[in-house]
Parts: structure tokens; C-alpha cells; sequence
């Protein structure tokens, strides 16, 4: 319902605009003969123009000429592009500018392929491989933002944002993955906890099961984001890094394998057999338990269980808070 809320808000029409000059500075890795793909979502409601600036310094002293070719395009206005090659001079420095002086949205896609690496020869002796070179970009761009001095975006956001400049989007985000590394942890203790004999795991399932179904629920935004940053337009896209559509993939994975694991144990306890029958019917609970105790028994011990749900809360815990420092 939040994310509903926020991209219906995206959706907006932006109020009398002012423009207000930019600048974004980036630095990346190519190896010899692969391209990097970087999304950039800049600030404003629309771009009103854009210098794309690449500057390469060879990284290898005195070697052979390094080649690229640079592209930029506009995601949601596929007209709006430019790819310009270019060749390092003998002193190991190449410098491209790629500008665009018409209007555009502020989803852009950047694209950096090296096309040749030269390496360091004596004769035809290689002395000293070339796997690559470092790039930097420099966007110096003026955008439009509404009259009140509010703004789209924040440095790499767009449909919203707050005081901060970050995106409600991300900020909805960040605050589930706080929700979520609490839960992580509390299931990571009560499995210790439940690990002795006679211990019970039936709590850090039952919170399992709520980080589950919260991954389940996140999958569809994070596969607009992945749609989003591999160049597919849908309505105004979702805002973010590449990997965070992935993120929620991920951690429906790796909670489903406990479930998985122990099919047999949660299929046949009173517990599961309480819920399904409250949320679903008698019926279907009871032919749920007959299937699990067809499946045959699980193939770990319960302090073996114990364990594995103890590792994934930690681990679950620990992506969840890197992530946030990150964002």
C-alpha cells in the first residue's frame, strides 16, 4: 500500500517550473572487450541539457593506445542518444563529451565498452598485460524543479523525494530492511535459544514466515526495478541501484530453505495446522498434513535446524544492514 501511495505520487504533475544547474561525478572499472552498463536517474522533473563528459588516464605506463566507445542514451526517450569511440593519445589520456542541449526525462542509461586494451610491448614481446582502465564521467546539467524548490529525484532518485533529496521509494525500502534485519536477529537468538533439548522452534519459524511473505510481497517492485535498470521503461520506472531489485529475490531464496528443508516437521505441527485451518479451512489444513507426512521425514536434526536458522538470521541481518549503509 506504501508504494502504491508513493508512485501514485510520482505520478503528479509538476507545479510552475525553475531550472537549477547540477553536477554528477562518477568513476568505473572496463575490462578489455565487456561493456558497463550504468543507470543514472539525475535531479529534477525533466533535464533541460546535459554534457557527458568521459576522461580516461591509461593505466599502464607507455603501453599501446586504449579503445572505447562511449554511449549515452535516454531511457524513456530512446531518440535522445549519442555513442562517440575514441582512442587514448600517446600520452595515455582521452578525453569524449557528449552533450545534449533538448529536453529529456531524467532517467539516462550510460554505456562503456573497451573495445581494445593495449598492452606494454618490447618488439613482440608483451611485457606487461593491459586487462582494462579505469573511466570517469562528469555530468554538468541544468534541470527543471518545481516552483516551491522541491525536486524529483536527490542525487539518483526519481518519483519523489524527501527533504533529504532520497526517493520515498528508497526510503520506504530502507525502512522495511531495518524491520527486517530486527526480525533476522531476533530469529537468529531464539533459534540458539530453541537449540537445546526440548527447545521449541516454533517462534523463529512463525517470524521466518513473516520475512517470507514480506520478500513475497517486495518481488513485484524489485522486478520493476530490474526492468528499470536494463533499460525497460514502465510508467516513470522505479528508482535505485541495479542490485536492489534483486535484493528481495534474494532474501524469498534464502528463507524458503528452512521451509524446504523441514517440509515435513511444518506441515505436520499443530502450529501450521492451527494457521491454515483460522486462514484457510479445516480441510485444506488437514490435506496439507497429509502431504507432509508423505513427503517423508526431514533429513536434518533439530539442532541442525536450529542452526540453519540461526546462520540465515545472521546473514539475513547482516545484508539488510550493509544494504542500508549503502543506500
Amino acid at each position: 500500500m506504501l508504494l502504491a501511495v508513493v508512485a501514485a505520487a510520482a505520478a503528479l504533475p509538476p507545479a510552475l517550473a525553475e531550472s537549477q544547474p547540477d553536477v554528477v561525478i562518477l568513476e568505473r572499472y572496463t575490462q578489455e572487450g565487456e561493456m558497463t552498463i550504468v543507470p543514472l536517474v539525475l535531479n529534477g522533473t525533466r533535464v533541460l541539457e546535459a554534457y557527458f563528459n568521459f576522461s580516461v588516464t591509461d593505466d599502464v605506463l607507455s603501453s599501446q593506445p586504449d579503445s572505447f566507445t562511449f554511449t549515452v542514451s535516454n531511457v524513456e526517450e530512446p531518440s535522445v542518444r549519442q555513442s562517440v569511440p575514441g582512442t587514448t593519445d600517446q600520452s595515455g589520456l582521452l578525453s569524449v563529451s557528449l552533450p545534449f542541449t533538448r529536453t529529456a526525462s531524467t532517467h539516462w542509461r550510460v554505456e562503456v565498452k573497451c573495445t581494445v586494451a593495449g598492452d606494454k610491448m618490447l618488439g613482440p614481446i608483451v611485457r606487461q598485460e593491459d586487462a582494462g582502465n579505469a573511466w570517469e564521467l562528469q555530468v554538468e546539467y541544468v534541470y527543471e524543479l518545481p516552483s516551491n524548490g522541491g525536486n524529483g529525484g536527490g542525487g539518483g532518485g526519481g518519483g519523489g523525494g524527501d527533504s533529504n533529496g532520497q526517493p520515498l521509494l528508497l526510503r520506504a525500502f530502507d525502512a522495511n530492511l531495518i524491520v527486517v534485519a530486527l526480525l533476522s536477529l531476533t530469529v537468529a537468538m531464539l533459534a540458539i535459544r530453541g537449540r537445546r533439548p526440548g527447545g521449541r522452534l516454533a517462534a523463529p519459524y512463525g517470524l521466518g514466515a513473516v520475512i517470507l511473505f514480506d520478500a513475497f510481497l517486495a518481488m513485484p517492485v524489485a522486478l520493476l526495478i530490474n526492468l528499470e535498470q536494463n533499460g525497460v521503461t514502465i510508467s516513470r520506472g522505479a528508482p535505485g541501484p541495479a542490485w536492489l531489485g534483486d535484493l528481495a529475490i534474494a532474501l524469498f531464496v534464502v528463507w524458503l530453505v528452512p521451509f524446504l528443508a523441514t517440509f515435513h516437521r511444518v506441515m505436520t505441527s499443530d502450529v501450521t495446522k492451527g494457521v491454515l485451518g483460522r486462514w484457510t479451512s479445516q480441510g485444506f489444513a488437514g490435506r496439507m498434513g497429509r502431504f507432509g507426512r508423505r513427503v517423508g521425514h526431514d533429513p536434518l536434526s533439530h539442532a541442525r535446524v536450529a542452526d540453519l536458522l540461526a546462520c540465515i538470521g545472521v546473514a539475513s541481518a547482516i545484508i539488510a544492514v550493509v544494504i542500508v549503509l549503502i543506500m
